[in-house]
């Protein structure tokens, strides 16, 4: 059986010319590592984690970057709506 992780967002960004999106926040509880898929209530698309990177932020410390390549145009619809969430689980 595989765990999840919770991860609470407190924001978001893209970086267009490199086809990135970015959550950041803090985990929860778990961990999060490259490979990991991010878990959605409708199953629409299944996207993984490319990298997670700190970030320095004035919210405090344990805030990080978890970053996603985009493949699509689709993807990053569903990011930025996923974003809008309180948290997201992780597997």
């Amino acid at each position: 059986m595989k765990s999840t992780t919770k991860f609470i967002i407190s924001d978001s960004f893209v970086l267009t010319n490199r086809n990135l999106f970015v959550l950041i926040g803090r985990i929860d509880n778990g961990d999060i590592k490259p490979g990991m898929t991010l878990l959605s209530v409708t199953n629409i698309l299944s996207l993984q984690v490319d990298s997670i990177e700190d970030v320095r932020s004035s919210i405090g410390k344990g805030v990080i970057g978890v970053v996603f390549k985009l493949k699509s145009e689709n993807e990053l619809v569903f990011l930025n709506e996923i974003s809008k969430q309180e948290y997201v689980l992780f597997e």
